[in-house]
């Protein structure tokens, strides 16, 4: 006969999901963080006056974001990926300020023309789509996290 105890008592329940909620904290934490890095990368080719790519957040869910960054008056040309290395930082920075286990969290964008750059695009000129692409990655960034980690998942993460 075979049989195991489902609680060890070698370990408390309490360590047990301490342990867990640790865990599930840190696949969070990094599976933001990998999407941040996704967005960053996809955003260098929008580069232009660098507005839109260094005007990527990070946070909770609430009604009263306003997009406040205008591209008004700046050199056009692109800068280099410079601007998609600060959007990057930026969103890195919100992503450590977060709580553990926050909520609702999103990732948004503070350019004023961020609607063109995303959905509408201009004459001639069709949407980036930046923030499609990356919510249809995040199921591969999820489980490139998870392996990357050393976890197993029970298929369709």
């Amino acid at each position: 006969m075979a049989q195991f105890r489902a609680i060890d008592r070698r370990r408390a329940p309490q360590e047990i999901m301490r342990n867990f909620t640790t865990l599930a904290a840190r696949v969070q934490k990094e599976v933001y963080l990998d999407m941040a890095q996704d967005i960053a990368t996809r955003s260098r080719d929008t580069e232009d006056t660098g507005t839109y790519a260094e005007s990527h957040r990070v946070g909770q869910r609430s009604g009263s974001f306003t997009a406040t960054q205008s591209s008004h008056g700046k050199p056009t040309g692109g800068t280099g990926g410079a601007a998609s290395q600060r959007g990057l930082q930026a969103m890195q920075a919100d992503i450590e300020s977060l709580p553990p286990g926050a909520p609702n969290v999103v990732f948004r964008n503070a350019a004023l023309h961020a609607d063109r750059v995303e959905s509408k695009g201009w004459t001639g000129k069709a949407p980036y789509r930046i923030y499609a692409q990356a919510q249809s990655a995040a199921p591969a960034i999820i489980r490139a996290v998870v392996a990357r980690l050393g976890l197993k998942t029970g298929g369709g993460a």
